[in-house]
């Protein structure tokens, strides 16, 4: 069977997508992870990524990551949350949509590598700081939990 027209479109857009991005330093959450573990995190644009900075990303625009996870039970249907971590508690991005499954192949296989890619809208009226950024990725009972913490800069 020959691949459609609109999955070999999709597979190059996903491609072109993430020409440039980069591995970004990452860290699990200090509440841990069940069953699953997070292998690696790009993050596209951040060309700070090779010296180890929070990755820059402008007011209005959209930050793309992708990471690469792996379950040790299946699964079949995971969410996904994104929060600012701060000292008084974790604050959720505005207008995230949680649906893992829009983001990643579901259901989820056990024991096997799997990435998600998601596109990050930054709102204008984000104050320009530098963000500890949580992604957790979870089923609903969660027996699977990857949750890891990376940093970006928006100006």
């Amino acid at each position: 069977m020959q691949p459609s027209f609109s999955s070999l479109l999709l597979a190059l857009l996903a491609v072109a997508t993430f020409a440039n991005a980069e591995r970004v330093a990452f860290e699990p959450c200090s509440s841990g992870s069940n069953q699953c573990e997070v292998n690696w995190v790009e993050i596209d644009p951040c060309p700070e990524a090779e010296t180890g900075a929070p990755c820059r990303t402008k007011k209005g625009k959209a930050a793309a990551i992708k990471f690469d996870f792996k379950t040790a039970v299946p699964k079949d249907k995971l969410d996904v949350e994104v929060f600012w971590a701060s000292a008084t508690g974790d604050l959720p991005f505005p207008g995230f949509d949680t649906d893992a499954c829009k983001y990643t192949q579901c259901p989820v296989a056990a024991d096997t590598a799997q990435t998600l890619t998601y596109s990050l809208d930054i709102p204008k009226k984000t104050a320009s700081r530098v963000y500890s950024v949580k992604w957790d990725l979870s089923s609903a009972d969660k027996e699977v939990r990857c949750c890891f913490l990376t940093k970006i800069r928006i100006y």
